[in-house]
């Protein structure tokens, strides 16, 4: 099976396949071509956002439609919450020392949960984004036709 990876962009586009082409189109007719495909954006603080791209400034500013935003969260950052829901599911912590307690805290707070917000728009900023990415097939299908 062969395997292709491919930059947003289409420069550092690497095929181990000899009947794949490489994309040697312009980078902005790349980019025209997936103006409302589903994209992935992360970003330096670890958040995912995934839409459809929508616009592009010279900054590498990116606009997504019908936004998910996902981030990963540490179990201590909720609190209360986090432990209400575990009292809920027989992880009560009564009979237990304080010690007991804390160092049960201090392990939790290794864990962490999925926070996920829909929006209906975004503005990423170009200076946050590490990475862009396009699934393969729409890849393949919108920039490599």
């Amino acid at each position: 099976m062969a395997q292709s990876t491919s930059d947003i962009t289409g420069l550092n586009t690497m095929s181990t396949s000899p009947t794949r082409t490489t994309a040697t189109a312009d980078p902005r007719e790349a980019m025209g071509k997936l103006l409302g495909c589903t994209v992935k954006c992360t970003l330096v603080d670890g958040r995912i956002a995934t839409g459809r791209f929508v616009c592009l400034d010279r900054l590498r500013n990116i606009i997504l439609c019908d936004v998910l935003e996902v981030r990963k969260v540490p179990v201590a950052a909720y609190g209360s919450y986090v432990d209400s829901a575990r009292q809920q599911h027989g992880h009560d912590s009564k009979g237990k020392s304080k010690e007991e307690r804390s160092n049960e805290h201090e392990a939790s707070s290794k864990h962490y949960v999925y926070a996920a917000r829909k929006l209906s728009q975004a503005m990423v900023p170009g200076k946050h984004l590490v990475k862009v990415e396009v699934s393969q097939k729409i890849w393949d299908s919108k920039v490599l036709n």
